[in-house]
């Protein structure tokens, strides 16, 4: 997709530390869980649906983590 390739990218130009992942569930219940994901970073659910293209983008919209552990099980953690 267009955002993992921007965040690919950035990571090796400007040496981010980010970390993507597969939003989890579907329909009504994504959207929560990345509602949920971004209040808990700080950051914003970043999507075309929410008037937000990635020419938008500014780094203080992504949110931060000290660390994320556990991402390709069904429970992960975020160390914030």
């Amino acid at each position: 997709s267009d955002a993992l390739a921007m965040l690919i990218l950035n990571k090796h130009r400007a040496g981010l530390k980010v970390c993507a992942i597969k939003a989890p569930g579907f329909g009504d219940n994504r959207r929560a869980s990345l509602d949920d994901l971004a209040i808990l970073t700080g950051g914003e659910v970043i999507t075309e649906e929410r008037g937000i293209t990635l020419d938008k983008v500014r780094p203080e919209m992504l949110g931060t983590a000290k660390k994320v552990r556990g991402l390709n099980q069904p429970n992960y953690s975020l160390v914030l």
